[in-house]
Order: C-alpha cells, then sequence, then structure tokens
C-alpha cells in the first residue's frame, strides 16, 4: 500500500514537471508563432539560414542589414520551384536583369523550395547561373507567411521590402518586368 501511495507521488512529480517544461518550450516558442505575419511591403525580412546548392551555408544577414559582410543596393529573393511552369520562365528574366544591374549594386537569390535533387532539376531546365538557396523544409516561406510560387521579393540594404510580387503571368510579363525594374532601379539610385 505505501508501494502505490508513493507511484501516486512519483507520478504527480513527472506530470507536474513535464507541465512546466511544456509551459517553458511554450513561452520560447510563441514569439517564433507569432513572426509568421504575412510578410508586406514596409516589413523587414525575417533572418534565415540555407544552404546553396554546392552546400555552402548562405545567411541572409550576411546580405541585408547592419552587419551585412556584402554590400548591396538591392537583393531580390525568389521562392521557386522545379514544377512551377511561371517560376522558370521568371528566372531567365533575373538573369538579364543581373546581367543590366548587377554592377550597379543587384544580387539575386533564387529560394528552390524543395530537395536539392529537384532543385537542381530546376537549375538544368532553366540554365541559370544566379545562386540557387535550398530550403526542403519551406523555412523561408513559413518566415514570411507566403506560400504561392513564384514570390519575388525586392529588399533594400537594411533588409526591408519595397516590392512583393507572387506569381507569373506571360500575358502581363513585360508589365511586370518594367514595373519590377522600376523599382530596382530606383533602389539602385536612391545614393547616387
Amino acid at each position: 500500500m505505501c508501494f502505490t501511495s508513493l507511484k501516486g507521488s512519483a507520478m504527480k512529480v513527472i506530470v507536474t514537471g513535464m507541465f512546466v517544461v511544456l509551459l517553458v518550450l511554450l513561452s520560447f516558442a510563441m514569439p517564433v508563432i507569432a513572426q509568421n505575419k504575412t510578410i508586406q511591403v514596409g516589413d523587414t525580412f525575417p533572418g534565415f539560414y540555407l544552404k546553396d546548392m554546392d552546400g555552402s551555408s548562405f545567411f541572409l544577414a550576411d546580405h541585408v542589414g547592419e552587419k551585412a559582410k556584402v554590400e548591396h543596393k538591392a537583393v531580390i529573393i525568389s521562392l521557386a520551384a522545379s514544377y512551377c511552369k511561371p517560376c522558370k520562365k521568371e528566372i531567365p528574366e533575373f538573369a538579364h536583369m543581373i546581367e543590366k544591374y548587377g554592377d550597379k549594386g543587384l544580387a539575386i537569390f533564387i529560394v528552390a523550395v524543395e530537395n536539392a535533387e529537384q532543385a537542381k532539376k530546376l537549375v538544368a531546365e532553366t540554365k541559370t547561373t544566379l545562386p540557387v538557396l535550398v530550403d526542403r523544409y519551406l523555412i523561408v516561406p513559413k518566415r514570411i507567411g507566403r506560400d504561392g510560387i513564384p514570390c519575388t521579393l525586392l529588399l533594400d540594404p537594411s533588409g526591408t521590402v519595397k516590392f512583393i510580387n507572387t506569381g507569373f503571368n506571360e500575358k502581363n510579363a513585360d508589365e511586370f518586368i518594367k514595373k519590377f525594374e522600376t523599382e530596382v532601379a530606383a533602389l539602385l539610385n536612391a545614393d547616387s
């Protein structure tokens, strides 16, 4: 009888301890959960870490923000995937933009929202030489609260979102590219 009572006390301690651990974990998780709002123009793009196609580390903080190691006047982040036909149409347009504005401070990063094998297929099909980051676990879409692709965001040097476009319609592609280039040019010329 004494043994059964001890078992009950021990069980209460274990359950109480588990409850306390759960509360502590939730207190740390709530800011992250709250962070998943849909990003808008004027918001700061949240930092992220991914691997590129070669397995090298990529930290967004190295490219935008106060502690950026590489100085860019404008950064394009484009979420794409090998199964996305509009993505495959948009990526070559970015290649033209980097040819035109790369030496003026533009950087473009493609975030492949799929595994590395599928991302290789995206690179092969688009023949892109732009940096492609692998986001198998959809870290970036979750952080910015957007899941449509292609999703293209233009950031200023501080990491503030200046322009967002989701989708790519060939019928109005010229209009989109012209508007997007105007936004990019404005950032590149901002401190000239």
